[in-house]
């Protein structure tokens, strides 16, 4: 069933660690380069410029080695390579973004308008096939530009998707994209996005300058969220994810969100914090305070003469009933014994923070 699986492969990137491998060195950018080219007079001249370019990386090294062919600067002639005795005379790319824009000149515009939207996406949360019409001005090129792409080596197919061929080919697309036109692509990957994730649709409308919009997406989301495993749950759990919930949370509260909404989006926060970046905790006295408002426990000095503290705090239950009513829908907190059922989640969570930051050595 896909959803399981989609849980299954959640839950062992969790479980699992990420390794770093560090860059070839250059005499073994030499042994890559040589295994193309192979022993050709002159392959220590081009394996220094690739190794230069590449930085050590392999995938990079032989897209180098590929720009070479592509030129016809590198040739096959009567069995074996023929390599230039000098790179120097020659109008070579002199860094990887000049290799990757040049080519992206010989793309064709819906091609680059493609690419470039894609660059934008989440690294964990690619785009499906369905959804890149959404992305073009012209949906009906949508399989000539994919076919281009991949013809190019900008993208490879990956079981239904495609994916950039390598992370400096994504990474160099992001940076040659103009703000304003950053903020039109975002719009488009928000509605892309829109059918099949919320969250990574808000996401985009932030990023967008959208910032209602994302709020008031983000905030249904997560009222309407019934499945732990969702599409975005990889962004929503990983350090990006969390700095993007915190940043409509402030903005929430520099510009009067709803309570209700804030107080949903406050108490994700927290759990954030919990399991992601427990710097996230210190945004907890806004969320509590909101919550004390909505439970009636502001109230608590005006009903200082009943000595029962059962029956103060029904009291106090009852005026947070009668404010809530008396209060405009839109300006309406949690209803009180939501609040209350919402305040002892956030004291639970604030006890998972306190866990995982606690220092025993420090303690004593």
């Amino acid at each position: 069933e896909p959803g399981s699986k989609r849980g299954a492969v959640a839950r062992l990137r969790e479980a699992g660690s990420t390794h770093v491998l560090r860059p070839l060195r250059a005499p073994e950018t030499l042994r890559l380069v040589s295994s193309v080219f192979g022993d050709a007079p002159n392959i220590d001249g081009v394996s220094e410029w690739v190794h230069r370019l590449a930085e050590g990386s392999p995938r990079t090294s032989l897209e180098l080695c590929q720009h070479l062919l592509d030129h016809g600067i590198a040739r096959y002639e009567h069995g074996c390579w023929a390599l230039p005795a000098s790179l120097q005379e020659l109008s070579l790319p002199q860094s990887v973004h000049q290799a990757l824009e040049a080519r992206m000149s010989r793309l064709g515009a819906t091609a680059r308008e493609l690419a470039e939207g894609l660059a934008l996406t989440a690294d964990h949360e690619p785009l499906r096939l369905e959804e890149y019409a959404d992305l073009l001005h012209d949906p009906e090129g949508v399989f000539e530009a994919l076919n281009e792409l991949v013809a190019a080596s900008i993208l490879v197919g990956e079981g239904s998707m495609y994916v950039f061929a390598n992370e400096s080919i994504k990474r160099g697309l992001q940076r040659g994209v103009a703000e304003a036109r950053q903020r039109e692509l975002h719009r488009r990957l928000a509605k892309a996005y829109a059918a099949g994730s919320s969250v990574l649709s808000a996401h985009h409308c932030l990023l967008a300058g959208e910032e209602r919009e994302a709020f008031s997406r983000l905030a249904r989301f997560i009222a309407q969220r019934s499945e732990h495993f969702v599409r975005g749950s990889g962004f929503v759990r990983s350090r990006d994810g969390a700095c993007f919930y915190e940043r409509l949370f402030v903005w929430g509260l520099e510009n009067g969100a709803p309570p209700a909404e804030l107080a949903v989006l406050g108490k994700a926060v927290l759990s954030l914090a919990s399991v992601v970046d427990t710097r996230l905790a210190q945004h907890a006295p806004a969320i509590l305070s909101q919550l004390e408002r909505d439970i009636g426990l502001v109230y608590w000095d005006e009903f200082e003469s009943i000595d029962d503290p059962l029956r103060r705090i029904q009291c106090c239950i009852g005026k947070a009933f009668a404010v809530r009513e008396a209060t405009p829908e839109n300006a309406r907190g949690l209803p009180p014994p939501k609040a209350i059922q919402e305040f002892a989640s956030c004291t639970v969570m604030l006890a998972g923070v306190f866990a995982r930051s606690y220092d025993p050595e420090g303690a004593s």
